[in-house]
């Protein structure tokens, strides 16, 4: 079904999904000051980021990394998110 996950404080590993195969709509939530987070099965399309904590895309930078993308702010990685390579 359709998730919104969240990572805590520290560098957190992020499953949509996990434990069943029906798909959906999953928002990963990404928030300063709470380590990197991985988020492992990002659906290009279909999954969206969530921003937290007063965080505005404006104050995101996109940059591929060896096949995935890092989603950084000033000097910290928010997020790896892995097997997305493009950014549109």
């Amino acid at each position: 079904g359709d998730d919104l996950i969240r990572g805590g404080l520290g560098n957190d590993k992020l499953y949509g999904d996990t434990g069943n195969s029906s798909g959906g709509l999953d928002t990963f939530v990404l928030a300063a000051g709470e380590g990197t987070d991985t988020i492992v099965d990002f659906e290009v399309g279909i999954d969206l980021i969530g921003l937290a904590d007063g965080l505005t895309f404006s104050d995101l930078t996109l940059e591929p990394q060896l096949g995935n993308l890092a989603v950084i702010t000033g000097d910290e990685t928010l997020a790896l998110v892995l097997g997305v390579e493009a950014v549109d």
